[in-house]
């Protein structure tokens, strides 16, 4: 073993470019991803942190974006391990999974949202304190990535050495005092918004109060992104919310992410023809999905977040199962529902691992140039495939291909289920007949088709959820509420068990199939109908559009009859004097009173513009009388 040691002792450390801090960040196309990758910190067994509040403070007349969690806090060496590239040592406990695998959320998450971040933990009677800073690494020339990290010791808080034993070991103490000419602390307040010891300790205490064990961490992020000047998570249009600004090429100086945002942006707008996907624009729309069992209170700029068991929350709610290709891979429970308000986001909802992967896919019918199962949402946990590891899609491939093909199969099932039945006649002859669907907004039709109101809520204290028989208003819930309000005695103190969440009473969980006596052909046959339909349907608005044509047509054909009338009655009569051997003419009015005689051959401006040229050709004697036909002169000597 030491001959080992000894050998690898030789070799070269691989070392890591400052730069990386940045190219590692622009992993994540938008800062809610980051932000994810730090509350799954706070969320994973390894910290088991009840609650996290998000907070943008100013320090110092810095902006700082500020993480605060109640979990177990950590001591130097965990820190150290939180602070480097590749180091995990997560690990599932009972039913709660780790989100965390690589070892990289801190790192990509902290530098996307800003350029620099300050970590204060506090473990027991220990409280550590990093720094992973790019400023420090420019500024220094440094070539590889130094993290600038502390730990003291309560009560007295003198800085400490962690080299002097193993802290796994039971007994042993691995930390001793350092000399009073230690430099780390004077670095890390020069570089990070806390200027003082004092401020350091003021920080302490403020995770001290979060749990009675006094535990907890605290991310301070500063230096953040901008966007033409200004913040990149924006809180002017609501206090309690970061909404998401979109890149600008000139502000961020770098094409990968700026085509990664815009990439992003088509993927909005192409699948935002019911509404705009909320958890893209709005983190606390996010952070209220982002678990599908939440067991975490999340609070976003002093508001609690509504998280939402959104299973719970459909209507005409259905079950069915997805067995993934493989011998001894189990079945996975896949749930559709209809949103209970119109207009809501739709689409299905991919977990891993209780953590949202992909959000509001289209799927099925939803994809057709005219949308079926509008409305509808499906969740399901893919545990059977593999994220990226920034945890915003699943690694493409046959089997990601396959799922989402036979989801779209179930999810039109689904569809037809809701709006059909069989229906008996007298003779015991099965017909599937359609079922409109209640108006979305119509409370009593949901419900006669849903069974009675249900709501599920997270307790403040326990964070277990509990089913009422009453609903809450969203005012109500982000109040808070706790086991002890509970009307159901036998849930209503914190020690009680989770009530069993896989049956709903808002609507009985069934295996989605076929309705009997529903074959093929009939399938095709109400295909056919339903295209027959709409092909007549447009012919009808095609004969309606050509007869208003038609009529139109008629209407303009007949002002300009009545038009030309006009023009015959107004136009004047010619005559031949004898006498003088001079032509008169003379107009007749549509009362038909004689008019002027002699009229000036320059046409009335009541007259067309092409009686104009009538005008001058009958002053040249180059038009017939009006009487009809060309009259010789003797012919007109003789007539007088």
């Amino acid at each position: 073993m030491s001959q080992s040691a000894a050998s690898l002792s030789e070799f070269a450390d691989s070392k890591i470019s400052p730069a990386y801090l940045y190219s590692n960040s622009t992993s994540h196309k938008g800062p809610f991803s980051a932000v994810a990758e730090l509350i799954d910190n706070a969320y994973d067994p390894d910290c088991n942190a009840t609650s996290m509040h998000i907070d943008l403070e100013k320090i110092n007349g810095k902006p700082c974006l500020m993480f605060t969690d109640n979990g177990n806090g950590m001591n130097y060496q965990t820190m150290h391990h939180m602070m480097s590239f590749g180091y995990s040592s997560k690990a599932d406990v009972g039913d709660h999974k780790a989100v965390g695998r690589y070892g990289n959320g801190f790192k990509s998450g902290s530098m996307r949202l800003g350029k620099d971040a300050l970590v204060l933990s506090r473990q027991d009677d220990l409280e550590s304190v990093g720094l992973l800073s790019q400023t420090f690494l420019e500024r220094t020339k440094a070539d590889t990535v130094k993290v600038p990290m502390f730990t003291w010791r309560l009560p007295d808080r003198e800085i400490i050495s962690t080299d002097g034993g193993d802290v796994q070991t039971p007994g042993s103490d691995p930390y001793r005092k350092l000399p009073a000419t230690n430099s780390i602390l004077p670095v890390i307040l020069k570089y990070s918004p806390l200027k003082t010891k004092a401020e350091i300790i003021k920080h302490m205490n403020d995770i001290a109060s979060l749990s009675e064990a006094g535990n907890g961490t605290r991310i301070i992020i500063f230096n953040l992104r901008l966007n033409d000047g200004q913040l990149e998570l924006d809180t002017d249009k609501d206090r309690h919310d970061f909404v998401f600004r979109e890149f600008n090429e000139e502000e961020i100086g770098d094409r990968s992410v700026m085509l990664a945002s815009k990439a992003a942006s088509r993927q909005r707008r192409s699948t935002s023809t019911f509404q705009e996907n909320p958890i893209r624009t709005s983190l606390r729309e996010y952070c209220a999905v982002l678990y599908l069992k939440p067991r975490m209170k999340i609070s976003l700029l002093g508001k609690k977040v509504r998280t939402r068991f959104i299973t719970k929350e459909l209507l005409n709610s259905l079950s069915d199962s997805y067995k993934p290709l493989g011998a001894g891979r189990a079945a996975t429970r896949i749930t559709f529902g209809r949103v209970r308000k119109r207009g809501d986001p739709y689409g299905m909802m991919m977990y891993h691992n209780n953590r949202l992967i992909e959000g509001y896919v289209r799927i099925g019918g939803q994809k057709k140039a005219v949308a079926e199962a509008v409305g509808v949402v499906g969740v399901i946990d893919c545990t059977f495939l593999q994220p990226t590891h920034n945890k915003q899609e699943f690694n493409g491939g046959q089997e990601y291909s396959k799922c989402l093909t036979a989801l779209g199969r179930k999810l039109d099932t689904y569809w037809f289920n809701i709006n059909h039945r069989v229906q008996k006649d007298i003779y015991g002859k099965e017909t599937v007949i359609e079922v409109p669907l209640p108006d979305d907004d119509d409370a009593e039709g949901a419900a006669s088709i849903s069974g009675p109101t249900i709501t599920w809520v997270q307790c403040d204290d326990c964070q277990a959820w509990r089913k009422l028989g009453v609903k809450l208003t969203e005012e109500e819930a982000e109040e808070g509420w706790s086991c002890y309000m509970n009307e159901d005695k036998e849930y209503s103190h914190c020690d009680a068990p989770q009530e069993d969440d896989t049956e709903d009473v808002t609507a009985k969980q069934q295996k989605l199939k076929k309705p009997k006596g529903l074959s093929k052909a009939a399938q095709k046959k109400e295909e056919e109908k339903r295209k027959n339909a709409a092909m007549e349907a447009e012919k009808r608005r095609m004969s309606h559009e050509k007869r208003k044509l038609q009529q139109d047509k008629e209407k303009l054909l007949q002002r300009e009859k009545q038009a030309l009338e006009a023009i015959e009655q107004r136009r004047p009569s010619m005559s031949l004097d004898a006498g003088t051997g001079q032509i008169s003419r003379s107009s007749t009015t549509d009362s038909g009173s004689p008019g002027l005689s002699s009229r000036s051959t320059t046409a009335s401006p009541e007259l067309p513009a092409i009686l104009k040229d009538l005008d001058a050709a009958t002053a040249l004697g180059d038009v017939p009388s009006a009487a009809g036909g060309a009259e010789d002169p003797a012919t007109a000597t003789a007539s007088a």
